[in-house]
């Protein structure tokens, strides 16, 4: 081919595009400079990180789950020793109070009743809360849970057994257990839960102990140390 006869590739530049529409300021409930605004929403995301992980360590603790056979099983146990390990290296000393009410029922057989579960954090800030209730299912069976007037309205965990009720809820936090603009702070209810009585015979509503915790707002999942107080039922 003759280059003489070669077309010459225009070069020119493409035209630039148009500049993109700025967008708008982001607002910052009134005040500006010192980016406030997002300091504002930050708190409430970092206290559900808080929450995720402090809740993941709880279902780490809850017992029974199978086993794996193998090496799987020794690498599961060492991420599971990993997870507890933060409850075992903080030692609980802040007190709290998980208790039920009314103290004392008691329902004909057939009757349906509810319970209160109330938490008292006793000044401390908490972020998570997990009650673990436990009954004699042949005297009581459960019926329904409601926690819509919980002080700590994010849920986490739900489960029922038999004999045997987990709820694990939180509350955004921002890792500092001293401050009151976050958290839960004070002697609220955590959840209502509806009870019908099976046969006649007495049976304690109470709180597994091992695994019902109160988890300040410490960032470091830290418990407190727990006054249970659970109610009698006299079913007739």
């Amino acid at each position: 081919m003759d280059d003489q006869n070669t077309q010459p590739v225009s070069l020119t530049p493409a035209p630039q595009s148009e500049q993109p529409a700025q967008m708008p300021p982001m607002e910052s409930g009134g005040q500006s400079g010192g980016g406030g605004g997002n300091k504002k929403w930050l708190i409430p995301v970092f206290g559900v990180v808080i929450i995720v992980a402090v809740v993941f360590t709880i279902l780490k603790m809850r017992s029974g789950a199978g086993e794996p056979a193998g090496d799987q099983a020794e690498v599961q146990q060492n991420t599971t020793q990993q997870q507890v390990s933060v409850f075992e290296k903080l030692p609980a000393t802040e007190p709290s109070r998980m208790y039920i009410e009314p103290q004392l029922l008691e329902p004909a057989v057939g009757d349906t009743f509810d319970v209160v579960v109330s938490i008292d954090t006793m000044g401390n800030n908490s972020v998570v809360a997990n009650a673990v209730l436990t009954w004699n299912p042949q005297i009581l069976e459960m019926v329904s849970s409601d926690a819509r007037l919980s002080a700590y309205p994010l849920q986490a965990i739900s489960e029922q057994e038999v004999g045997s009720f987990a709820m694990a809820r939180g509350v955004p936090g921002d890792g500092d257990q001293y401050d009151s603009d976050d958290g839960f702070t004070g002697d609220a209810q955590f959840m209502t839960v509806t009870f019908k009585a099976k046969q006649a015979g007495s049976t304690t509503i109470g709180f597994d102990t091992q695994e019902s915790a109160v988890i300040l707002d410490d960032g470091k999942g830290t418990r407190t140390v727990i006054d249970f107080a659970g109610a009698e039922v006299f079913v007739n």
